[in-house]
């Protein structure tokens, strides 16, 4: 009986990641008010049934989707921390954030939609989770300057600055595709990207050595 339902539990949250990966890279092509659930279940194949009994809306999907991303985002910015030192922690960080650029650019893409559009259906994400956030992270950089371990720098500009290098490589891509004269952007690519990005936020912050 025990494992019977741990496999239906096993079930049920592979489905659902399912559906939300499906639901990402259509709610990055369409914005919000365009997705609708019945082109979601379609190519998910699935019900649209599945995806109401799951999620009950389109704004709940939408919802979980956001919530994904910055689940995601949370878990990499939370291993930044003093006994890390700023070159392990932001480039660890820098390295992260990049490659998920990489690997989920539909979630980062619907993140940032949202955030364009006046952020609508995450004020309360952005008020308890992100802000929160910002502020505990921004006292680990208080304390490498105290340290004498970077050159002083107002944390949550930082954070604003890594935000926007890493995650233009998913937002802009077709952008940046054009201007390379390829079809996609490739592993070395995203390798070129973390190692200019590094370099340049490393050495402009004074971060000399792992110490």
């Amino acid at each position: 009986m025990k494992n019977h339902i741990n496999l239906h539990v096993a079930s049920r949250k592979k489905s659902m990641a399912h559906i939300l990966h499906t639901a990402a890279a259509v709610f990055a092509r369409r914005g919000f008010e365009g997705a609708t659930t019945g082109e979601i279940a379609e190519k998910a194949g699935v019900a649209k049934a599945t995806i109401h009994y799951y999620f009950e809306t389109k704004e709940g999907l939408y919802t979980s989707v956001l919530d994904q991303v910055l689940s995601d985002w949370a878990a990499a910015m939370s291993e930044i921390d003093v006994a890390s030192g700023p070159m392990q922690a932001l480039s660890r960080y820098i390295r992260w954030k990049i490659d998920y650029s990489r690997r989920e650019p539909d979630l980062t893409r619907v993140w940032a939609m949202e955030v364009i559009s006046g952020a609508p259906h995450v004020q309360t994400f952005l008020h308890e989770k992100v802000r929160r956030l910002v502020e505990q992270k921004g006292h680990v950089v208080k304390s490498w300057i105290a340290d004498d371990k970077m050159d002083p720098i107002d944390p949550a500009h930082l954070f604003f600055m890594l935000w926007a290098l890493t995650q233009t490589y998913a937002e802009c891509e077709a952008q940046i595709t054009v201007v390379l004269n390829k079809d996609a952007l490739d592993e070395d690519d995203f390798q070129t990207a973390n190692a200019v990005i590094s370099r340049v936020l490393l050495k402009g912050l004074g971060i000399t050595s792992a110490a």
